[in-house]
């Protein structure tokens, strides 16, 4: 017994500081789990927000469900505007892309150039030449049709240079007098 009674006044000699020590230490883990709790109650707020378990809110599976949804909406709307897009490629190709113009006199009682050959050609090359004859009495029109640059009439040299011009720029517009 002698031993215990050592013990028993180291004890009760320091019993204020170890009170004192174990006081601080359980205000630490009262704090600690106090900080825990708050964080776990943000996590657990994230997640049921994420699950949708919070009033009102989409769970993660609805919303992915929406996204994918959506992203066959927008396909199907990609193919139908690539579909669309290629049939007005396809109408470009045979509109009107080439245009030459060439002013002259058809003859030499007229000035100011006002008889004409005009070609308007799509991007093949084909389409029409327009000839305009003008004279002091009468004016004429001739059209004749153009196809891959040629025609299957006799051209005049205008329109010949008509269609050259025609094929050598695309559409550019020039005017030399501004």
């Amino acid at each position: 017994m002698g031993n215990y009674t050592g013990i028993n006044a180291v004890l009760q000699y320091n019993l204020l500081y170890i009170l004192g020590g174990l006081g601080v230490l359980f205000l630490v883990v009262l704090f600690a789990l106090v900080y825990q709790a708050g964080r776990l109650r943000e996590i657990r707020k994230r997640f049921e927000r994420l699950l949708g378990t919070d009033a009102g809110a989409e769970s993660l599976e609805e919303t992915i469900s929406a996204v994918h949804r959506n992203l066959h909406e927008l396909l199907g709307r990609y193919e139908a505007l690539a579909g669309e897009l290629a049939i007005a490629k396809g109408k470009m190709g045979r509109s009107l892309q080439r245009v030459g113009l060439v002013r002259f006199n058809a003859f030499p009682d007229t000035g100011g150039e006002m008889s004409f050959a005009m070609a308007l050609l799509d991007e093949t090359g084909g389409g029409v030449v327009l000839t305009s004859l003008y004279g002091r009495e009468e004016a004429r029109v001739f059209a004749k049709p153009v196809t891959a640059g040629r025609s299957a009439y006799p051209l005049s040299g205008e329109e010949i240079k008509a269609i050259a011009t025609a094929l050598a720029e695309k559409s550019e517009v020039k005017n030399p007098g501004k």
